[in-house]
């Protein structure tokens, strides 16, 4: 108990600290405002809820008192990034991102999307910057009380757009808000599983540029050569990621052996004014961020580990489709690992979600075709209650239409006495009726199996008698089936024309 109440003072001791010494700073002034942390959380699931709201294992805070404690953070890491993104366009000219939204009542979400287009017109009339054009608007959020976006742009034309009414806010994209939720978890936990027969495979990071971002023209306004022969751009996007190095990439008295200083100096957590990140020490962010980079701004270890371990390859967005992103797939090639390592890879995550050319970094995951859990979590968000079954809502009597890749009849879920025809035939138990448009069977582990396994799948072992406990039930799976079986057939995609 002593113990407990000591870590809780000491945290409110920390935020308090803080708190002095963030407003004792000079703020950038804005003409919008940035969204306050529950407006955010609201909004998108991201990495920044571990960031800014762990201090629960310490405190035993309730949801709204910990908002409220993390409130002057959440002010000192937007006025860090407005300052650093201020600093870099000054520097070197970068546009960095940021989520507009605009939350003006009664409006559409068409309306609130000119609104902020006539908003930033007006700011870009108004500044000292270049010539700014081209800002993409990516879609976050739209609905009935909010549009956001995500535009890239100076950062002064940013800090300048707002309305009279105070509806449009201008949010900083700080790194836990680029890394997908739990990414951090999920790329140590897969590097984790390497050691097993059973693993999944290399671990894979996406990186997925802002919109309106070109991966050749970022790499090219660096003097980094793109050398797309076999798609391999690894040596490049690392100089990208972390700045410059000697020219044969290897870390040596002649180069900067601090790899990843300019990721430590760019992070709020340990690039902040020492007096702030020394007050918040405490916390586990803190310590978290500043362990890695005492493992790898200090040592050549990340280098050998890049150079050989690491294969990144471009993927670039669909022309024809707005704002379709150019992707960097970062494959790390691996048959175990080191907590050195590990520590290089967050380094490296952190690095694309700094970057300002960057809006989303996530690790791949290996999608698996399971149903054994879909009945009770689409029905409770639980495992074991299933309260629509319950209520006798089964799907009996019904019948579910489904196009897709085809069904696997040999499957327990879909096993009936005769195989179904095109001919519709009621008396049949699960599959009343199977146009073969494309060819008539499924891959293993087919998407169309699947997507009728969660609809309206049936267990029966015989074909006749049908277990109501099931694990892969779908949620009717007392409904019938009628399918249409389309697809891809040799080089073409085969589907009905009306």
């Amino acid at each position: 108990m002593g113990q407990g109440k000591k870590k809780t003072s000491n945290v409110k001791l920390a935020i308090t600290l803080l708190f002095s010494l963030i407003c004792s700073t000079s703020a950038i002034q804005c003409k919008s405002r940035t969204a306050t942390i529950e407006e955010y959380v609201s909004m998108v699931f991201s990495e920044l809820e571990n960031e800014f709201l762990e201090f629960e294992a310490q405190t035993g805070k309730t949801r709204e008192e910990l908002i409220e404690l993390a409130g002057p953070v959440w002010k000192g890491a937007n006025d860090f990034e407005w300052e650093r993104g201020i600093g870099s366009y000054e520097t070197n000219g970068e546009h960095f991102p940021y989520m507009v939204c605009h939350h003006g009542p009664g409006l559409s979400g068409i309306k609130r999307k000119k609104a902020l287009l006539a908003s930033l017109d007006e700011s870009i009339s108004t500044s000292t910057s270049d010539i700014v054009d081209n800002v993409s608007v990516d879609i976050v959020a739209n609905t009935e009380e909010m549009f956001c976006g995500i535009m890239r742009m100076p950062a002064n034309v940013a800090c300048n757009m707002g309305d009279e009414d105070g509806n449009i806010i201008v949010q900083p994209m700080i790194m836990s808000m680029k890394l997908a939720a739990n990414a951090l978890t999920a790329i140590v936990d897969r590097f984790d599983e390497l050691a097993y027969e059973d693993s999944e495979g290399d671990p894979v990071a996406i990186f997925t540029l802002c919109p309106g971002t070109s991966a050749e023209q970022t790499l090219s306004e660096r003097n980094v050569t793109v050398d797309q022969a076999d798609g391999d751009i690894t040596l490049p996007a690392v100089e990208w990621l972390f700045g410059s190095r000697s020219p044969d990439h290897t870390c040596g008295k002649d180069s900067d052996a601090n790899f990843t200083t300019s990721v430590s100096q760019g992070l709020f957590w340990t690039g902040a004014q020492d007096e702030i990140a020394n007050q918040i020490s405490i916390t586990r962010t803190v310590a978290f961020w500043g362990n890695i980079f005492r493992n790898t701004i200090e040592t050549c270890e990340c280098d050998d580990f890049f150079r050989e371990s690491l294969r990144v390859t471009l993927e670039h967005g669909d022309q024809d489709v707005p704002n379709d992103p150019d992707v960097l797939r970062i494959l790390f090639n691996r048959t175990d690992t080191s907590e050195a390592d590990k520590n290089c890879t967050l380094a490296l995550m952190a690095a694309g979600a700094l970057r300002p050319e960057t809006c989303f970094v996530e690790v791949e995951q290996v999608v698996t075709t399971s149903n054994n859990i879909a009945q009770t979590i689409t029905q409770s968000a639980s495992s074991r209650q299933t309260p629509i079954f319950d209520a006798g809502i089964t799907g009996i009597d019904q019948i579910v239409a489904i196009s897709d890749t085809g069904i696997d009849m040999n499957n327990c879920y879909f096993n009936q006495p005769s195989n179904p025809t095109s001919i519709f035939n009621i008396n049949q138990r699960k599959v009343v009726q199977y146009i073969p448009f494309a060819d008539g069977r499924d891959d293993v582990n087919g998407h169309g199996t699947h997507v009728n396994g969660i609809a309206a799948g049936h267990l029966s072992e015989n074909g006749i008698t049908e277990d109501d406990d099931g694990r892969g039930n779908g949620m009717a799976k007392n409904a019938k089936i009628a399918f249409t079986d389309i697809g891809f057939v040799g080089e073409f995609f085969h589907l009905l024309s009306f």
